[in-house]
C-alpha cells in the first residue's frame, strides 16, 4: 500500500513525487517521471516521512533545486540532509562551511525543517527562499554526521545551496525582504521570549548590524514582511510582560538605505554557476540581475527579477535515467532488477530505425542541442 504525498511538483511536464510505503515505516522513496509524466524511476531511497511530515522542500530562489532528509540505516539510522540541483535526478550532501569541519572525518551540513520541529528541536523556522530573491536561502542547521538537537545555528546560502555560511549560533526568527537586499533575524529564547534586538544585513548575510525595537521585556510572537519582498518594512509583534499589552513594531530600513537602486547597482547572477554544469541546466543558462552586495540602496517595487537565457550544448547532466533504470547516486543509470529489456525491436511504420535504450534519455522540452 502506498501513500502519495501532497508534495507534488510539476515542472516542464516533469513530476517529482515523494512516495512512502507503509511497510517501510518512517521512510520511503522519491520517484521522478520522464518528460511525459507517465513513466517513473526511483531517484532517492530512505526519504524521511513520519506521521504525515516530510522535509521535502522546493527551493524557490533557483530553478531545479530540492532539499530533503534521508535516514541512513547503516549509520545507526542517523538523519542526513540531501540536495538536488537537477530537479531530483542526482542527490548529494550539502557542503558545510570549511571552517566548521577542521579535522572531521565525516562532516556535512544538515538543515532542520518540518520533521525537526515535529520532534521538538528548538528551531523556529525551516528552510526559506523566495523567487524574488535570486540565489538566497536561509535555514537552521548544524554540521556533523547528521541532524542534532544541539549545536544549531542559522545558515545562509548566496548561490542557491552550493555554499553556506553560519551567521548566528542558536535559534532565530528570520526573514528575507527587499528582494534579498535585506535579511532580518530576531533571537529566540525558550518559552517564546525574545530579546528586543533585531539584526539586519544588507549584503546577503555577510555582515550583520542590530537595532533595538522596544525597550521593555517583550514576549515575541512574530516577524512579518511584505509577501512579494518588495518592501523594506518589517513588523515585529508580541506583548510586554508588565501590562500584557500587544504591540506591533514597524521598522522601515529605507532610512538607512537612503536611495533607490539604479541599474548600475545590480550585478549578474548565474544560477548553478558553482556546480558541475557551470550554469547550464536543462539545456540553458540563466543570467539574472540582483543588487550588488556592496551597494547600499533599496530595490522596492521597481525591482523585478528578469532572466535572459543562453542555449547550452548537451552534457551528461542533461540526460536522465530511462524507464526501467534508476540512478545509483554515483551518476550511473542501473537497470531495475525486475525490468526486462525487449530483445527484439521493430521499426515503426515509415521509419528505418528503431529505439533501443542504453539506460539514458535526453530530458525533454528543453533548449538542448
Amino acid at each position: 500500500m502506498f501513500l502519495l504525498e501532497a508534495v507534488t511538483t510539476l515542472l516542464y511536464s516533469k513530476v517529482v513525487l515523494p512516495i512512502t510505503c507503509y511497510v517501510e515505516a518512517g521512510h520511503g522513496t522519491i520517484y521522478s517521471s520522464d518528460g511525459s509524466g507517465v513513466h517513473f524511476v526511483s531517484v532517492l531511497t530512505n526519504h524521511v516521512f513520519s506521521s504525515g511530515v516530510t522535509d521535502f522542500y522546493k527551493v524557490k530562489s533557483v530553478r531545479g533545486t530540492y532539499i530533503t532528509t534521508v535516514v541512513v540505516p547503516d549509520k545507526n539510522k542517523v538523519l542526513q540532509s540531501m540536495i538536488s540541483f537537477d530537479r531530483g535526478g542526482r542527490w548529494q550532501a550539502l557542503n558545510p562551511p570549511a571552517s566548521e569541519c577542521a579535522g572531521a572525518k565525516e562532516c556535512q551540513l544538515h538543515l532542520h525543517h518540518y520533521f525537526s520541529k515535529q520532534r521538538g528541536v528548538n528551531v523556529t523556522h525551516g528552510v526559506i527562499s523566495h523567487a524574488n530573491a535570486p540565489g538566497l536561502i536561509m535555514a537552521h542547521g548544524n554540521v556533523g554526521l547528521g541532524l542534532k538537537y544541539d549545536s544549531i545555528g542559522v545558515y545562509v546560502s548566496q548561490d542557491g545551496g552550493y555554499n553556506w555560511k553560519r551567521v548566528f549560533d542558536g535559534a532565530y526568527h528570520y526573514a528575507i525582504a527587499d528582494s534579498g537586499g535585506l535579511l532580518l533575524a530576531v533571537p529566540a529564547l525558550g518559552g517564546g521570549w525574545a530579546q528586543s534586538k533585531i539584526y539586519y544585513s544588507f549584503d546577503w548575510g555577510s555582515c550583520w548590524h542590530w537595532t533595538t525595537f522596544i525597550s521593555e521585556r517583550f514576549h515575541f510572537t512574530g516577524l512579518l514582511i511584505e509577501p512579494t519582498l518588495a518592501s523594506t518594512d518589517a513588523a515585529v509583534w508580541g506583548y510586554t510582560t508588565d501590562d500584557s499589552m500587544w504591540h506591533v513594531n514597524t521598522l522601515d530600513f529605507k532610512s538607512i538605505l537612503r536611495r533607490p537602486c539604479t541599474s548600475s547597482d545590480y550585478d549578474e547572477f548565474v544560477p548553478h554557476l558553482a556546480g558541475n554544469t557551470r550554469g547550464c541546466l536543462f539545456g540553458y543558462k540563466e543570467t539574472i540581475f540582483r543588487r550588488s552586495r556592496d551597494k547600499l540602496c533599496y530595490g522596492g517595487k521597481e525591482y523585478q527579477p528578469h532572466a535572459t537565457n543562453t542555449t547550452c550544448r548537451c552534457t551528461q547532466f542533461d540526460f536522465e535515467c530511462d524507464y526501467g533504470y534508476h540512478n545509483n547516486y554515483l551518476g550511473h543509470c542501473v537497470k531495475e532488477p525486475n525490468f526486462l529489456v525487449p530483445k527484439s525491436m521493430y521499426c515503426p511504420p515509415g521509419q528505418k530505425t528503431y529505439h533501443r535504450t542504453l539506460g539514458l534519455t535526453k530530458q525533454t522540452e528543453f533548449l538542448l542541442f
